[in-house]
């Protein structure tokens, strides 16, 4: 049954698409360059997606909890749950599943052949890295009214010492909407789970949900329930009460098997009481979410682009009433005398555009640098730091049983673990200030080009309407150079409705706003850079295993099993960093792709806007009446048409 919520939230979409819709037809006989723009935008906001990336480790409950909001085994899932590859689940009225393989080609498969060939077996001998290598992603159709209007649900391969799936898990958390970071209740918030809330928390994402799984087993478990369950709950209040803010019904206890078995028996769907799980009032949370918060968010950036083309044609309306008594004789004469200096503004942008992409390589070359200086400071105290580690009290001769090699293996690679990740992490805070100064840099370094735009478009515009323009008072507000990095800043931040908001707050916070979501991602895909084979994770589970092996040949000291475990990983970090080179400064590049793209793209908008201003007045005397009446109607029409947009948007 349809959530009423979610129907409302659809039914506003759809007024706020069809006022877009009758804006869009009132440029029209105004021959204004937007009606495209405004049907593209009608177009997204009904049917725009919106990505929520299921997060956690290996047999985390991820794919369970997912199939239990599905309502039935949809996902791969065995007793230690295992999704190969990355899955999206969107909406569509019959299940299906699609395969896209990494040359572009596709292949539809039903539910039961996508579990029966990406579920990973136990006697699966096949390297995943082989079994799934040409598989970029699958994408699972089904009839979940939480899917409509766009929602996207990314099930990730999960986070674990497999180099290969932590890596592509990794890399979907800058395009994330929205993330749901599974939890195990019977192993709560290990190490790499700190890790990936760290970036969660780095990368600025405040839309968080916490479901942590398997609470049921604790209490099946634990000697005593009721004082486990509080020991758990006071560690969940303590480590994400913080991330989640004022929002607490982000974090809940659910019980994904349970509401599962609830709404799925013996092959058919069934109706059994699936409260006591906590899987409905979870879903309640997030649907709640998804028509709130997430509109919210889409409703600011149609304001901010409706609010954009108002601008651009009350300039239109202002250049046709300043150039009414000019006729389109002389009209057309100043165009064809002002074409050397709108080439001029077009290579001023150009300029731009070249300084920016030197500004990305730059900072690619910086960040490598930066980060193997940091390692190879990390090398050097390695020593001190695996003699400090504590193994507990091992005899030589209890080092050659099993259990006592498992013990010190286990206490050595999580303290090592633990030591490099508290490291990697203030390497990456590091990189926000580093970003924020190199923005800031960029900014100044533009702003004389921005200048200079700003004085050949008055001079273009001064002389095509005779200093007509210049009778009126310019608006104040950001400069251009501030209104170009504002576009950019909006880009990174994903609200540029926000920025236009903010200006009230200050230009320099919302710049150091950009610079800490871009220095926190790039630390992110900088370190994600390095998990992939060895990997520093998988690196040192085997100098660990390495080690190890020295006692059972001869070595009967354990401090011999650290000087071996120092030494072997003296020059191993900074050798990975350096062989990765090309990658780390493609990762740095890709993440400051947005940032760049749309400040280019704002200098070029600018420059290719005034060369159209000018081209429509031409087109309009030339296809219409130049008439009070009919002139001033259109222009009534369009105003109409804003304001009853701007009142839906309200």
């Amino acid at each position: 049954m349809t959530d009423p919520s979610l129907d409302a939230f659809r039914a506003q979409q759809h007024r706020i698409a069809a006022a877009i819709d009758t804006l869009s037809a009132a440029t029209e006989p105004l021959h204004a360059p937007h009606a495209e723009h405004l049907t593209d935008l009608a177009e997204r906001t009904r049917n725009g997606t919106f990505r929520v990336v299921l997060l956690g480790c290996f047999s985390s409950g991820k794919s369970t909890l997912l199939n239990a909001l599905l309502g039935r085994p949809v996902l791969p899932v065995k007793v230690n749950p295992c999704t190969a590859v990355l899955t999206e689940v969107v909406y569509a009225e019959t299940p299906a599943v699609t395969i896209h393989h990494t040359d572009g080609t596709t292949r539809d498969l039903d539910i039961d052949s996508f579990i029966a060939e990406f579920q990973l077996s136990g006697d699966d001998t096949t390297p995943e890295l082989d079994r799934f290598s040409g598989v970029d992603r699958a994408v699972v159709g089904w009839p979940l009214d939480l899917l409509k209007n766009g929602v996207v649900l990314v099930d990730t391969p999960g986070l674990d010492d497999d180099p290969i799936r932590t890596e592509r898990t990794l890399s979907t958390l800058p395009s994330a909407d929205a993330v749901l970071m599974v939890l195990n209740a019977t192993r709560f918030l290990t190490a790499l789970e700190r890790q990936a809330i760290a970036s969660l928390a780095a990368l600025g994402l405040n839309t968080l949900f916490f479901p942590i799984a398997m609470a049921d087993l604790v209490d099946a478990l634990a000697d005593d329930p009721a004082a486990a369950r509080r020991d758990l709950e006071a560690r969940a209040d303590s480590h994400l009460a913080g991330l989640v803010g004022e929002h607490s019904d982000r974090i809940h206890w659910v019980n994904g098997r349970g509401a599962l078995r609830a709404r799925w028996v013996n092959g058919a769907p069934a109706s059994g009481d699936a409260t006591a799980t906590g899987i409905p009032a979870f879903e309640r949370a997030l649907t709640t979410f998804l028509v709130h918060d997430r509109g919210q968010a889409r409703e600011r950036r149609i304001v901010d682009a409706v609010d954009s083309i108002r601008l651009d044609l009350r300039e239109r309306k202002a250049l046709e009433d300043a150039t009414r008594a000019t006729s389109l004789d002389d009209l057309i004469q100043r165009r064809v005398e002002l074409q050397p200096q709108l080439d001029r503004i077009h290579a001023v942008a150009a300029r731009i555009e070249r300084q920016v992409s030197a500004f990305v390589t730059q900072q690619g070359a910086e960040v490598w640098e930066d980060l193997r200086s940091f390692l190879a400071d990390t090398e050097r105290i390695l020593p001190t730091v695996v003699a400090e580690i504590d193994v507990g009290n091992f005899a030589g001769l209890r080092l050659l049983l099993p259990s006592g090699r498992e013990a010190v293996e286990a206490r050595l690679r999580d303290g090592l673990q633990d030591w490099l990740t508290e490291r990697l992490q203030r390497w990456r805070d590091g990189c926000v200030p580093r970003i924020n100064r190199a923005l800031t840099e960029l900014r100044d370094e533009l702003a004389g080009d921005a200048t200079e735009f700003d004085t050949l478009r008055a001079d273009v515009l001064d002389a095509f309407t005779a200093g007509h323009m210049l009778d009126s008072e310019p608006e104040q507000g950001p400069t251009t150079n501030e209104r170009w990095f504002a576009v950019a800043i909006g880009a990174v931040l994903l609200s540029p409705g926000t920025v236009a908001a903010g200006w009230n707050q200050g230009y320099e916070g919302i710049l150091k706003g950009a610079a800490g979501r871009l220095g926190a991602r790039i630390g992110v895909v900088a370190i994600g850079a390095l998990l992939g084979p060895p990997g520093w994770i998988g690196l040192v589970v085997y100098i660990v295993a390495d080690a190890v092996v020295v006692l059972l040949t001869g070595g009967t000291q354990l401090t011999r099993t650290r000087e071996r475990l120092a030494a072997a990983l003296q020059g191993q970090l900074v050798g990975q960093v350096t062989e990765q080179r090309e990658q780390i400064e493609q990762h740095v590049s890709d993440a400051l792709q947005p940032f760049s793209d749309a400040l280019t793209q704002a200098c070029q908008n600018d420059a290719t806007a005034l060369t159209a201003q000018l081209d429509a007045v031409l087109l309009a005397r030339q296809t219409l009446d130049d008439t009070t009446v009919s002139r001033d109607g259109l222009w009534s029409d369009l105003d109409d048409a804003l304001s009853t947009t701007a009142d839906i948007l309200s």
